[in-house]
């Protein structure tokens, strides 16, 4: 099972949710900004109540992705709401949020580009300035999901293995030799592969080339 949790979202989870118009995204543009209240007093013991859904209805996964990626726009209005920098509550969210996983017997995966300075080049990347702070405050039980769509030397996936964090995925999409790269990259670190499926047509190359590249990295 797979979500999207705190922001990057238009449906799904309405837990508390908070928004700004006239919000810039990483590209300067102005849009509508929509996120979780992590700062809301009961917002974890809602988003625990429906975590627990979540286990009893896939009947308690070994993995349950939350996502949390891509909520760059969402930054100042999170942390408006919850009175800490984003590295603050967002290792906050993700330890909180594995340990209480664990305790259900499931792993959390995660995306990795806001541990990531927005516009780091070649990488995937939608984080504060001080975003690689979390390779040393988030728990290494996490699992982490590196997806890269494009060509790149893939240097932050080689900071999570030298970083501890053991349970490494990739994720490529579409362009048959970047996945190529990328899941060869992934494989020098026991890096598992996630086969994503976000549009169409794009994906007519992209799942046969995860395929192929998957059996012989």
């Amino acid at each position: 099972p797979m979500t999207s949790v705190i922001g990057h979202y238009d449906s799904g989870y309405q837990i508390f949710p908070i928004q700004q118009e006239k919000a810039r995204n990483i590209n300067g543009g102005i849009v509508k900004a929509k996120a979780m209240n992590l700062g809301h007093p009961d917002f974890y013991k809602i988003f625990f109540e429906i975590f627990d859904e979540i286990c009893e209805v896939f009947n308690k996964p070994e993995y349950v992705m939350i996502r949390s990626d891509e909520f760059f726009t969402e930054i100042p209005l999170l942390e408006k709401y919850t009175g800490k920098k984003c590295i603050d509550f967002y290792s906050e969210f993700l330890n909180r949020t594995v340990k209480y996983a664990g305790k259900c017997g499931s792993k959390i995966i995660v995306c990795q580009d806001m541990w990531v300075p927005a516009r780091t080049p070649g990488e995937e990347s939608n984080g504060p300035k001080d975003a690689e702070k979390l390779l040393d405050m988030v728990d290494k039980n996490i699992s982490i999901c590196y997806w890269r769509y494009d060509f790149s030397p893939l240097m932050w996936l080689k900071k999570f293995a030298e970083k501890g964090f053991k349970d490494l995925w990739v994720m490529p999409w579409y362009e048959p030799e970047p996945t190529r790269l990328l899941i060869a990259e992934g494989h020098k670190y026991g890096a598992k592969i996630f086969a994503g499926v976000w549009s169409e047509p794009g994906q007519n190359n992209g799942l046969s080339a995860i395929a192929e590249y998957a059996w012989n990295p």
